[in-house]
């Protein structure tokens, strides 16, 4: 793997690296080579070669260059200057036990060569300077770095472990000729992806010297004849920082590079002063206790094939792994970066392929037109990346469905009509509707469009006036109703609104024609914005096949689709018919109001100084520990009545269960927690993509898998199969059922787009816990996200429980029973749609992929009156939220979009592949689409827009 960590001054790279640790230019035991030395294209435009001295080091480290050149900016007097960082790239436990247990030294000149694959790429692709001139700010790739490289061979903890650390020194050389500081922002950009070539271009090496290579999930890999009790029996040093993590509530993944640092530092031990024989010693007779003959394993381990041979292997390897990769990210994004595809592309060719591999099957895949190169903004700065010709088709069908449709619908009121049942409804309300409510079910009552959209904020009311309203109105004219959402949730909290039976996207999809012949329904939609363009595509392709009218419902600044695209935005920004709700009434608190509105124009400043004036706490903790405690301790202060009204709310999974670890401690301590805790073994979804479910590697034993349709191979729908054992090679996998009967499945080949997996957590309950459903199940009247409150629970699994169905016993040993968790803090994706008194939120900000504007929006509009924000740094976490929109990408660029639009008025079919057929005139009925284009703006139509108080927002209804 590669950690990275960001140094903060030079006195303290110096202390890390001194004399007794390092050895700056000293000899390495093993090797004979020197323990650092300069590399680099910087460090020889420097002449910096071979050793490194300590006072050239210490000079560089504070930016005073051979040339007399001192980089780093004056601010009050003092110089500033960040003095480097550190990219530690270590070798697979199992390849340090051969290389220094086994004495393969062919392993160290393996790990060299892959460290420097790794520093030549980043010195290419990822040195960057920031060069500020006449105001303006923009970014030069550099190609040239100085490091400092420094092989290690031993842990703390004295177990075997090849690492080199390699301090990249903060300078580089512009095309001016200038030394300038580097932007550090790239190298975090990059890490994952650095990370990943190291390992592929070492798992190559180390098959090309005989060793068989073991892939493991996430692009890692050991080599296959070093036992899993070998590679754990010498892994204590890095057990011991894990379980530090752990302790903090965070693992290798999710914690920042100074939380890795201040753990990694904290578990510090002194280093052995074991001499390297000794050392040696000691490792084998601990290998041999554990019945493991490290040196018999290396001599049987002969060099392969040629490099003619080889590459045509990787070739094809790399070309099935770009393939793959394409597959995963486009289910997730619309447009994603080079630099994703490539890391993502190599974790599947891990042993199989290298960098040059995959780059030449990128190429490849460009010039098949299956990437298609497009730049997009990500953080507030463009990256090169890629979308696909299906995405881009999917957005085309889903644009011309809803342009179709424009003027092809009969109103279902008259102005006059429209406004007097507008009135009615109000009265019986028996509350004071705001005028953009009154005007925006006007204009959907009236609209001659086929696909309306209405566009409201957070707490604008939108489905308890407009929405009803509409619903009733349509009925009182003969329309069925279908109410739907995209989640279980989302359509039972419509339904309830509105009256009617809701059901989700994904289930109105899948069912049969709804729409019998000579009927007219109308389509409710609700929470569109978390839609993916694929999902619309084929509602409203179904829509305007079957003639039914559409009500998209949603929120463009709230959270978007997991899958790809933006579709609601999408649809709004090509002139969908949209009437808009911007006037928010859900507060009670002004100033909880007005962070909100900061909230949405994306001010974190202004928000949480809103927050605080309005009695609301923003508390700053750097520790994650006294963060959760802090907010355990005001959460469990509170009445039972007011933390049923209480949101608590985390944006990460990991951070959710270390949350609901302190909240638990705290309600057992005042008693609402009591009697014997059961541990209970739940089923969390592994969130696999299609992608993901075909390859062998994302699974492991103790997994479970169900299947939702029967299979030959003598699967049974609906059955929980245990998977036994995990073959990668082989891409097989053995599954149990509950009697013991085996069943050999190959993800690749079968069942992996009906799959469901699950990994398998153990969960504690006592009477008195809360828990949530985490699984849509009709046969037992569960909900995902619903909650049900533990009466009492047995140490066999069987508890009395409490919900909206009353008291009963379940069998929580089942598995079909076993898809739930505790109920006491949420994720803000899956609070969206939901209101309470009071708002709790842990805003951490390092959770750079989960922190954004439209997450901080989302969190903080749920509560009615009372915000409660947590976080470790206040002006980082504005900082980060104002970087992020959290927008996502889609497919078509302006001009595609153009393209589209004018095919559908002259009438072009466009196929459900997204062809365009030149031949095809079909689309004019009744001439009342052309007459409408002819009428009307066909972008952004402003003057159907109905924003709050705006009467002349009505005449496009006249």
């Amino acid at each position: 793997m590669l950690s990275l960590r960001a140094h903060t001054s030079a006195a303290a790279v110096l202390s890390y690296y001194k004399v007794a640790d390092y050895y700056l230019g000293g000899e390495s035991a093993a090797s004979g080579k020197d323990a650092a030395v300069w590399i680099g294209d910087g460090a020889q435009r420097l002449g910096l070669d071979g050793a490194v001295g300590r006072t050239e080091f210490e000079r560089l480290l504070v930016g005073k260059l051979p040339d007399g050149t001192q980089l780093g900016t004056y601010r009050d007097g003092q110089l500033e200057h960040r003095p480097s960082w550190d990219l530690t790239f270590s070798a697979p436990k199992s390849v340090s036990v051969m290389a220094l247990v086994g004495g393969d030294s062919r392993l160290f000149a393996a790990h060299d060569a892959a460290v420097g694959a790794a520093l030549r790429y980043v010195e290419s692709s990822v040195a960057e300077t920031r060069i500020r001139e006449n105001g303006d700010v923009r970014n030069e790739a550099t190609g040239n770095l100085i490091i400092a490289s420094l092989r290690e061979e031993t842990s703390r903890a004295a177990d075997p472990q090849l690492h080199t650390h390699n301090v990249v020194i903060n300078a580089t050389q512009s095309a001016d000729g200038q030394w300038r500081s580097l932007d550090g922002y790239q190298f975090f950009q990059a890490q994952r992806e650095v990370g990943q070539i190291y390992r592929n271009e070492l798992a190559l090496r180390c098959a090309e010297l005989g060793y068989g290579i073991s892939q493991g999930k996430d692009g890692t890999f050991e080599l296959s004849g070093v036992p899993q009790r070998v590679i754990q029996a010498f892994s204590s040093r890095s057990a011991a920082i894990e379980d530090a993590l752990a302790a903090k509530g965070l693992t290798r993944e999710t914690a920042t590079s100074a939380q890795k640092d201040t753990v990694t530092l904290e578990t510090r031990e002194r280093k052995s002063e074991l001499g390297s024989e000794q050392l040696r010693g000691n490792w084998h007779e601990r290998a041999a206790q554990l019945g493991f003959d490290a040196r018999a394993l290396a001599a049987t381990t002969r060099g392969l094939d040629t490099a003619q041979m080889r590459r045509g292997r990787n070739d094809a390897s790399a070309a099935l792994a770009v393939e793959s990769a394409i597959a995963k990210l486009a289910e997730r994004e619309a447009v994603f970066s080079q630099r994703t595809l490539r890391q993502v592309a190599l974790e599947t060719a891990v042993g199989k392929a290298g960098l040059a591999d995959v780059e030449r099957a990128v190429v490849l895949a460009e010039s098949r037109q299956d990437l298609i190169p497009r730049n997009f903004n990500h953080d507030g700065r463009m990256q090169a990346g890629y979308t696909t010709r299906q995405g881009m088709d999917t957005e085309t069908r889903m644009l011309a469905a809803e342009l179709r449709g424009r003027g092809q619908a009969t109103p279902f009121f008259s102005s006059d009509v429209a406004h007097r049942t507008v009135a009615l409804d109000e009265l019986r309300s028996g509350r004071t509707w705001t005028q953009g409510q009154r005007l925006a079910t006007a204009a959907i009552l009236t609209s001659d469009h086929q696909v309306h959209a209405l566009q409201g904020y957070a707490g604008t009311a939108k489905t308890t006036t407009v929405v009803r309203t509409v619903a009733y109105a349509a009925s009182q004219q003969g329309y069925d109703i279908i109410a739907m959402a995209p989640t279980a949730s989302a359509a039972e909290t419509l339904g309830s609104a509105i009256g009617r039976h809701a059901v989700t996207v994904s289930r109105h999809l899948s069912g049969p024609d709804s729409n019998p012949p000579g009927t007219r329904q109308l389509w409710i939609v609700d929470e569109a914005s978390l839609l993916s363009a694929n999902q619309t595509a084929k509602l409203l392709e179904e829509a305007s096949q079957s003639g039914a009218r559409v009500l998209l419902i949603g929120d463009v600044q709230q959270l978007g689709s997991v899958d790809a695209g933006a579709a609601f935005r999408q649809l709004q920004e090509d002139g969908m018919r949209t009437a808009v709700l911007d006037e928010i009434v859900r507060q009670t608190n002004s100033h909880a109001m007005e962070s909100v509105y900061a909230a949405i124009r994306g001010d974190a400043k202004a928000a949480l100084a809103a927050i605080e004036r309005g009695g609301g706490v923003v508390l700053e903790r750097p520790d994650i520990g006294d963060r959760h405690v802090a907010m355990a301790r005001d959460y469990v202060a509170l009445s039972p009545e007011e933390r049923s009204k209480t949101l608590l709310l985390d944006p990460s999974r990991e951070g959710r269960e270390q949350l609901t670890v302190a909240v638990r401690e705290l309600l057992k301590r005042d008693s609402t927690l009591s009697g014997p805790a059961v541990r209970i073994e739940t089923l969390e979804d592994k969130r696999l993509t299609r992608e993901d479910a075909k390859q062998a590697f994302n699974y492991e034993v103790g997994d479970r898998v169900r299947f939702r349709r029967d299979f030959a191979a003598g699967v049974q729908r609906g059955v929980y199969y245990r998977v036994a054992a995990v073959d990668v090679q082989a891409g097989a996998i053995t599954l149990t059922d509950g009697s013991g009967r085996t069943v050999e499945w190959n993800p690749a080949k079968w069942g992996n787009s009906t799959v469901e997996a699950y990994a398998v957590t153990r969960r504690e309950l006592m009477a008195g816990d809360r828990i949530a459903w985490t699984r849509n199940d009709a046969t037992q009247g569960r909900v995902n996200g619903h909650s049900a409150q533990v009466i009492a629970v047995a140490d066999d699994g069987r508890a009395i429980i409490r919900d909206h169905r009353g008291v009963r016993t379940v069998d929580l040993g089942q598995e079909a029973n076993r898809h739930f968790r505790h109920a006491y803090v949420s994720t803000v994706h899956a609070a969206q749609g939901r209101t309470a008194d009071r708002v709790m939120v842990n805003a951490e900000s390092f959770r750079t992929n989960l922190l954004n504007e439209r997450s901080f929006y989302v969190a903080i509009s749920r509560a009615r009156s009372d915000i409660r924000i947590y976080t470790d740094d206040r002006k980082e976490l504005i900082r980060n939220i104002e970087e992020r929109t959290g927008e996502k990408a889609t497919a078509l660029l302006q001009e595609d979009r153009s393209m589209a639009r004018r095919d559908v008025l002259q009438g072009v079919e466009v196929a459900p592949d997204g062809r365009r057929n030149e031949a095809s005139k079909s689309l004019t009925r009744e001439g009342g689409f052309s007459r409408w284009a002819a009428q009307s703006q066909l972008l952004f139509p402003s003057a159907c827009r109905f924003r709050q108080g705006t009467e002349e927002s009505l005449n496009c209804h006249a």
